[in-house]
């Protein structure tokens, strides 16, 4: 676990790759400090009317992480004045503008790190991951969650706050972590 300072403000981001809790991290952390919290996959997918991988499959990458920059845009600015738990998807972090939208909203954003062998054994445990989640590359399983967490781990450390590598770690543990960052 690693820590900096939190920043001033009431939002916090929930960030790291697919299959590593953040959405029930975000769930923990609400029901114990009451402060809404939303999913941006889910935002994206109940405006589409459609999966993420529906959107990826008519609309590729491109028009899915469109949507996911008009989303984050949209919900920082309906919940900047309150406390409000992001649980962002895996790939947010990619595009630029969310990066600055996420720093500039003075939240900080807390990365849920887990290991390859984490990631696919969650992946594995997780009937969500297969239908609703797009293979990002051509390869296997294995080797696709290699490659691109190897691409997005500088990403995800220049954005966090704090730290939690949550492979041994349960939800409780986890959320207790990022409480204790943030002092709620």
């Amino acid at each position: 676990m690693n820590a900096r300072k939190a920043l001033g403000s009431e939002l916090l981001f929930l960030c790291g790759y697919r299959a590593c809790g953040k959405t029930s991290v975000a769930k923990h952390l609400s029901e114990l400090t009451d402060v809404q919290w939303v999913d941006t996959d889910d935002e994206i997918q109940e405006e589409a009317g459609q999966s993420v991988a529906e959107i990826f499959a008519n609309e590729g990458e491109a028009g899915f992480r469109a949507r996911e920059t008009a989303t984050i845009e949209r919900l920082i600015g309906e919940f900047k004045s309150d406390r409000m738990i992001f649980s962002l998807g895996g790939g947010a972090i990619l595009a630029e503008r969310n990066r600055e939208l996420i720093k500039s909203s003075g939240g900080p954003c807390v990365w849920l790190k887990a290991s390859v062998e984490t990631v696919l054994t969650r992946m594995d445990q997780d009937a969500k991951s297969a239908s609703q989640r797009p293979a990002l590359t051509d390869l296997d399983a294995a080797e696709e969650v290699r490659r691109v967490l190897a691409a997005r781990t500088p990403i995800y450390e220049e954005m966090a706050n704090h730290i939690v590598d949550t492979d041994l770690l349960t939800i409780e543990e986890i959320t207790a972590d990022v409480r204790q960052f943030l002092k709620w």
